[in-house]
């Protein structure tokens, strides 16, 4: 017979849990102070037919309790007449998991078709968040990833120090000084490559015109590098989708041809055994970089963990791109 594991409540706490449950039949809202141990009992009474638990999504409430920079808003906890939570269960077990308390706002409904149209408005954009354009977004968000993980995020309240960065400040200056897109040749990662090759290589000329006359198919206007670049591109080899591999590969490869040391070559990918090397060495320069800068410290969230691709990975020949 399994013991029944409870959680032990102080004074303060038992007088807050009763009064939250004692709100309910009636509707209303009120802000709580809502301890770790609350939490853990709140969670006891999920309502049955509520979405599985993601715990990506806690991961990242949870760093951002740790780090001070979860808010408030009206968007907390929702309960049912009967005292069933609909909303707020990812809330909650961040809550859990940081032993860090939160105030949020407690509501209760008598609908009962209420969690029908919860979480269906249209989700806010780092673009709309941050009043920069997608493109702008997605070429520092990659940035971010190559700082942190490429396939995962981080919160954009996590990464908003990138907007009074040289790093927003060069990306501003590539897509103004060439916004014309050619269909493969100007993604974010790609944009991303040109411009942390100007950070890193301090030559933006060089790898914002190479990316200008990419992208406008100047043949005569690119490097011996670029020509086969696009030569490669013409025959449909040059392959730049968002799986992890290929994302791997197309930094290596771009790294390198927007690198001016590399113009006279006559073949746009490094050897097969470089392009990780080039990724990891970029990597590398990345987070050198923003340390350098002063714009995060080793606390910051994005190191919180050591960083692993998945163990699957292999990359693949560079002829294949």
């Amino acid at each position: 017979m399994s013991e029944e594991i409870r959680t032990v409540l102080s004074k303060i706490e038992r007088e807050t849990l009763q009064i939250i449950r004692g709100m309910a039949p009636n509707s209303g809202s009120s802000v709580f102070v809502i301890t770790p141990s609350i939490a853990r009992e709140l969670l006891t009474k999920v309502w049955p037919r509520q979405r599985p638990l993601r715990r990506a999504r806690v991961s990242e409430i949870t760093r951002m309790i740790r780090n001070g920079q979860f808010e408030m808003t009206h968007q907390g906890l929702l309960f049912d007449a009967e005292g069933w939570l609909h909303d707020g269960q990812h809330r909650l077990s961040a809550c859990v998991m940081s032993g860090v308390s939160i105030r949020v706002q407690c509501s209760v409904t008598s609908n009962p078709r209420v969690y029908k149209v919860l979480d269906q408005g249209a989700k806010r954009t780092v673009a709309d968040l941050y009043d920069v354009t997608s493109g702008e977004s997605a070429v520092c968000r990659f940035i971010v990833s190559m700082v942190w993980h490429l396939n995962q995020v981080l919160a954009p309240v996590e990464y908003e120090w990138i907007w009074d960065s040289e790093i927003y400040d060069l990306t501003q200056e590539l897509l103004a000084f060439a916004p014309k897109k050619q269909k493969g040749l100007s993604s974010g990662v790609i944009r991303a490559c040109a411009v942390m090759t100007a950070l890193i290589e301090g030559d933006a000329d060089y790898a914002f015109s190479f990316y200008k006359n990419l992208n406008n198919l100047n043949f005569e206007d690119l490097p011996p590098v670029g020509r086969a670049l696009i030569k490669r591109y013409s025959v449909g080899k040059l392959v730049t989708n968002q799986s992890y591999n290929n994302k791997v590969i197309t930094v290596g490869m771009f790294m390198h041809v927007f690198n001016s040391k590399n113009s006279d070559r006559k073949n746009p990918s490094p050897r097969f055994d470089k392009i990780d090397g080039l990724f990891k060495d970029t990597r590398v320069e990345m987070v050198s970089y923003v340390l350098r800068k002063g714009l995060v410290d080793e606390d910051w969230s994005g190191f919180s963990r050591v960083v692993k691709p998945p163990a699957d990975i292999e990359l693949k020949a560079a002829e294949n791109v």
